[in-house]
């Protein structure tokens, strides 16, 4: 069941960025709403925003710099921001419920499967769309979901692309 996820002795953590600002973004700063311009990778490299109920973030995967994305087909892959076209969108409004973070994208929550993997296909913020961003001491943050009675860690699997849960490192 494990054997098709990455090597788990690598730590990995996920940034909230925010990308119409160029600069660094202050430890307490939240991110805008406002998404509009022509934005590059290299522009979201080294932004982060602490991750707020309220605001819409790029979700991306630290050491890669790749964003969580839906495809035309509905599915969440990681995808380099200029790789994000019309038909697909990296952007992620942050919701709260019961003190649980959600990320909605087009009307739909990013949530957990039940087969160790993620989607964005539900309407509701519940149990399986509940995250908590947990700060990493090399930088950034690491997205964990509820799954039964304890927290896992969002990670890559083997293929680079697909999302996956974790109760290893992470």
């Amino acid at each position: 069941m494990m054997d098709d996820k990455v090597d788990w002795n690598d730590a990995t953590s996920t940034t909230m960025t925010n990308p119409l600002k160029e600069e660094h973004t202050p430890t307490h700063t939240v991110a805008t709403d406002d998404l509009e311009g022509d934005i590059n990778d290299t522009d979201l490299s080294g932004v982060e925003a602490v991750p707020w109920a309220g605001d819409t973030f790029v979700i991306r995967h630290r050491d890669s710099g790749r964003a969580i994305a839906v495809n035309e087909d509905g599915d969440i892959q990681l995808m380099f921001f200029h790789e994000v076209g019309t038909s697909q969108s990296c952007h992620w409004k942050c919701m709260e419920k019961d003190g649980w973070f959600g990320f909605k994208h087009e009307g739909r929550y990013l949530g957990h499967d039940n087969n160790w993997g993620f989607h964005a296909e539900v309407k509701h913020h519940k149990g399986h769309e509940y995250f908590c961003a947990r700060k990493h001491p090399d930088g950034g943050y690491q997205l964990m979901t509820v799954h039964g009675w304890m927290l896992r860690k969002m990670d890559i699997g083997q293929d680079g692309q697909k999302l996956v849960e974790t109760t290893n490192k992470g």
